[in-house]
């Protein structure tokens, strides 16, 4: 279906989002409106990118296995990058990250059992989130290792979190 039409009271780049207008500060979200969204979006979309490769189909099929392997990188980038957008939201804390997004974020990769997805996010998670975050939460981020698939390298997830706090007090 195309995307509606603006009408002359949305022009100027707002936009509507469940019957409101956005933009219009009656009805602005707040931020934990926008990391429940984007968390709750990441959660299933990384649900989604884990099942596609168990679709059943033809082993011999050298083109739809194909096709299956480019929608599930698709769905990889996606996946990361609502960690990227999280990262990005405006007035999310130290605190509120510590609390309530990195758990959830957490959770997810430990529930979802894939080898190479926890792989990816662990990274994900070092690459995109502030060095003041990680620093604050430490313990927590180490504390899901040994819930990993035996088969995520874990000393490479660690390394890559200590290089980049070793960077950070290098600079500092």
């Amino acid at each position: 279906a195309a995307p509606p039409e603006p009408d002359e009271e949305h022009e100027g780049g707002e936009g509507e989002a469940n019957g409101q207008t956005v933009g219009d500060s009656r009805s602005a979200g707040t931020v934990e409106d926008a990391y429940t969204f984007v968390l709750s979006n990441f959660i299933e979309m990384n649900k989604l990118w884990v099942r596609i490769q168990h679709i059943p189909g033809e082993r011999s099929n050298k083109e739809a296995r194909k096709r299956r392997e480019r929608e599930r990188n698709e769905l990889r980038l996606l996946v990361g990058t609502n960690l990227v957008r999280l990262s990005q939201l405006e007035g999310v804390t130290p605190e509120v990250y510590g609390t309530v997004i990195l758990p959830r974020i957490l959770d997810q990769i430990a529930a979802c059992r894939d080898p190479l997805a926890q792989a990816y996010l662990m990274d994900c998670i070092i690459q995109v989130f502030p060095d003041n975050f990680h620093i604050r939460t430490l313990d927590t981020f180490l504390a899901v290792c040994p819930k990993l698939r035996e088969k995520v390298n874990i000393r490479t997830i660690v390394q890559s979190m200590m290089e980049r706090l070793a960077n950070y007090y290098a600079d500092a």
